[in-house]
């Protein structure tokens, strides 16, 4: 398990700094429609976001702004066009807008990813061969994000990449569609992404909220899947 993940040494060489912890959750039942993350969740959640954050000073928070300088000085994107996925969601939530319901596991993820600040990939394990590599794209490469349309790849992005190749996202925002999370997915693994200037315990933190909002969301009921060792990432 300790090599089910790791990182191209070409991305230190290039200065790019990354790390990450993740999880493997084995039997999980993503079927379930009697969840409620309502009460336990997404109220006080959402009133704990509207109480520290707004539209003007979200950008100010220390793990925004890393995840930012990312964007900027690495993936040549700009942050404010093409949000990470942290602060898109917070961003949803303080314009008074829910974030979707998709299914038991998918929201708890979003939850998670929305109240850590820390974007999050999650993989159906059965649909792709391990270990997981991140590395840079190759030219010519194609790629699907869920919901987008299909992208060759010039060469400079980040992939997520399974043992064959298969491309599982482009580092750190954008999840393949050939490899999301779906009802009938029952194996998944979860990566917290972070970046230079990103706290470990923050990444951390991201998958332990995770763990903890698929518990409550069963209002008290155990959740039948099998929770793997949390495994650290880095190559700085």
């Amino acid at each position: 398990m300790n090599h089910l993940v790791s990182i191209d040494d070409k991305l230190a060489e290039n200065g790019v700094k990354v790390h990450l912890y993740y999880i493997v959750l084995n039997n999980i039942d993503n079927t379930v429609e009697n969840y409620d993350f309502n009460r336990s969740i997404i109220i006080p959640e959402t009133q704990r976001i509207t109480g520290h954050y707004t539209i003007e000073n979200i950008k100010e928070d220390p793990i925004i702004a890393a995840y930012r300088r990312f964007y900027w000085s690495y993936l040549g994107i700009d942050p404010t066009k093409i949000r990470p996925s942290g602060e898109a969601l917070v961003r949803r939530v303080l314009q008074g807008k829910n974030l979707p319901k998709i299914s038991y596991f998918v929201d708890a993820y979003n939850w998670g990813s929305c109240s850590s600040l820390i974007p999050i990939g999650s993989y159906d394990l059965d649909t792709f061969s391990t270990p997981i590599t991140i590395r840079y794209a190759k030219t010519g490469e194609e790629f699907e994000a869920i919901g987008g349309k299909k992208r060759i790849m010039k060469g400079n992005e980040i992939l997520t990449v399974g043992a064959s190749n298969e491309i599982l996202s482009q580092f750190p925002y954008r999840d393949a569609n050939a490899t999301k999370i779906t009802k009938s997915t029952i194996n998944i693994i979860i990566l917290s992404m972070g970046v230079e200037g990103v706290p470990k315990s923050a990444i951390k933190k991201a998958i332990t909220l995770i763990l903890s909002f698929l518990k409550k969301g069963l209002s008290g009921k155990h959740p039948e899947f099998t929770e793997n060792e949390i495994n650290y990432v880095s190559n700085f």
